[in-house]
C-alpha cells in the first residue's frame, strides 16, 4: 500500500499547480478438500439583476470553476484511477505488485493460502436433469483455483465473497469415469471414461464425485491416462484458442511468457507441429532446462531479462503471466505482430482492455485477450493426443490428502507442467 501512496503523491506532485492504488469413505460419502477459515448539468438561465441566496447553477455544476478548480479536479480523478488499478492489481499479502509468474500466499491473510484446505466429508451429490454423476479419478490444478483460495486479485472478491470464498470444494480439470445418468443425457452412459473443465459449470473436482451438466465431458480415448486426461482440458483449450487468436505462421518469430507452465509446456508443442521453429521460452531461471526439454530454441530469465526491451522483434508473443502496459508489449513486436494474453494481474489486464486496441492502432500491431471457452477444443485436443503430438509435462502427483501441499506447490511457482491431484 506503500507503493499506492507513494505513487498517489507523485501525480498529485506533479500535475496540481502551486498552492494547491482423502481417504476412500463409505459409500455415499465423498472425500473432498474444502476451503475452512474465515471460510454536467449546466443551467444556462440569465442571472437575475438581484440573485437571491439559492439562485445560480447547483453546487455540483463545473460551469463556474476556475481553470486551477479543474485542475485539482482532473488531477485528483487519475489519482483515484491510479490507485483503483493499483488496488485491482496488488497482489495481496506480499507487500509489492505481482511481477512473479506465479503468486505467493500468506497464511496471515484473511482469505489466506493453500494451509487453508481441508480434506471432510460431504454428502454425495445427486446429478439433475442433464448431469452425469461422474467419479473422479484425477484433477488438475490451475490458476483460477489458486484465486480462489488467495482472494487474487482482490477485485475477485465481490463475486466470490469479500472475507471468504462463497465456493468451498475447489479444482475445475477432471478426468474419471460416468457413475450414473440423470433423465435427458444421450451423450453419455455408466462406465464411460470422461474429461473435461469444470470452470464453467461450478468447479468441484477436487472431490470423489462431482455432479454436473454433461456438456462439460468429453470421452477419453483408451490410450489416455487419468494423470494426462486431468493435465489437459484447461491449459490444452486455454493454448488452442492463443494460438489461433494470434493467427500464427510456420516462418513467425514467437516469444512465450509463462512458458513453463501447463498453457507455455503445450503451446509450444502445438506451435513446433504447425511448423515453427523459433521459438523462445521465458520463465524463472529453475525452470531454462526445462524449457530446453521441451523444445524452445531459446530459454530466457525474466529475473535477468526483460523480454519487453529486448532488440529484437517477434511476430507473436503468447503471454500467460501478463504484467506490463499494453505498450510495453507492443514495443517488442514487428509491424503487424500479435500479442494474446491468456492471463495475468488483474490491473495489467484492465489496462490490456481499456488500451490495447488504441495501442495496437497506433504502433501497427494487435493486442488481444482470450475469452476461454471451455471444452470447444476437446475433439482437437484428443486428437492432437491421439497423433503423439501433444502429451502433457506432468510437475508432480499427490493424493488427494496432500492437497494442501500440492496448491502450494503451485503458489510457489515450483511447478514444471502440470500439477496433478491423484482421487483414489
Amino acid at each position: 500500500m506503500l507503493r499506492l501512496l507513494q505513487t498517489a503523491a507523485i501525480c498529485i506532485a506533479i500535475g496540481l499547480p502551486t498552492g494547491a492504488s482423502a481417504q476412500t469413505l463409505p459409500s455415499g460419502i465423498d472425500a473432498v478438500p474444502r476451503l475452512t477459515g474465515p471460510s454536467f448539468l449546466s443551467m444556462g438561465a440569465e442571472e437575475p439583476e438581484e440573485e437571491s441566496p439559492l439562485a445560480g447553477p447547483p453546487w455540483w455544476s463545473i460551469t463556474d470553476w476556475s481553470k486551477e478548480r479543474k485542475l485539482v479536479a482532473l488531477n485528483a480523478a487519475t489519482v483515484g484511477a491510479i490507485a483503483a488499478i493499483g488496488f485491482i492489481g496488488w497482489d495481496y499479502g506480499s507487500h509489492s505488485f505481482r511481477t512473479a509468474n506465479e503468486g505467493w500466499f500468506d497464511p496471515d491473510t484473511r482469505y489466506g493460502g493453500a494451509d487453508k484446505l481441508q480434506v471432510r466429508t460431504v454428502p454425495r451429490p445427486t446429478p439433475a436433469a442433464g448431469q452425469v454423476l461422474v467419479r473422479v479419478r484425477a484433477a488438475g490444478v490451475n490458476d483460477w483455483d489458486w484465486g480462489l483460495i488467495t482472494g487474487v486479485p482482490r477485485i475477485s472478491r465481490l463475486f466470490q465473497g469479500l472475507s471468504r470464498p462463497r465456493r468451498t470444494i475447489l479444482g475445475l480439470d477432471v478426468a474419471g469415469e460416468v457413475t450414473d445418468v440423470a433423465p435427458g443425457v444421450t451423450r453419455f452412459r455408466r462406465g464411460d471414461r470422461v474429461l473435461g473443465d469444470l470452470s464453467s459449470h461450478g468447479f468441484g473436482g477436487f472431490a470423489e464425485f462431482v455432479a454436473t451438466d454433461d456438456r462439460a465431458f468429453t470421452r477419453m480415448p483408451d490410450t489416455m491416462s487419468f494423470t494426462d486426461a486431468a493435465a489437459l482440458p484447461h491449459a490444452a483449450n486455454l493454448a488452442l484458442q492463443a494460438l489461433t487468436l494470434a493467427d500464427f505462421k510456420p516462418h513467425d518469430r514467437l516469444l512465450i511468457n509463462g512458458a513453463g507452465g501447463g498453457v507455455g509446456s503445450l503451446a509450444v508443442q502445438i506451435a513446433t507441429h504447425r511448423g515453427v521453429t523459433d521459438i523462445v521460452g521465458v520463465d524463472h531461471a529453475s525452470k531454462l532446462d526445462f524449457l530446453r526439454e521441451l523444445g524452445f530454441a531459446r530459454a530466457l530469465d525474466y529475473t535477468v531479462t526483460d523480454f519487453t526491451r529486448l532488440p529484437e522483434k517477434f511476430d507473436v508473443v503468447i503471454d500467460a503471466k501478463s504484467t506490463r502496459s499494453p505498450s510495453s508489449y507492443a514495443r517488442v513486436l514487428a509491424p503487424g505482430g500479435r500479442y494474446v494474453t491468456v492471463g495475468g494481474n488483474a490491473g495489467s489486464l484492465l489496462g490490456l482492455a481499456v488500451w490495447g486496441r488504441l495501442v495496437g492502432r497506433r504502433t501497427g500491431t494487435r493486442l488481444s485477450l482470450v475469452m476461454l471457452k471451455a471444452n470447444v477444443e476437446m475433439d482437437a485436443v484428443v486428437e492432437l493426443y491421439n497423433s503423439g503430438v501433444l502429451r502433457p509435462r506432468i510437475d508432480s502427483v499427490r493424493p488427494l490428502a496432500q492437497i494442501a501441499d500440492a496448491m502450494a506447490r503451485f503458489g510457489r511457482g515450483e511447478h514444471r507442467g502440470k500439477v496433478v491431484v491423484e482421487i483414489d
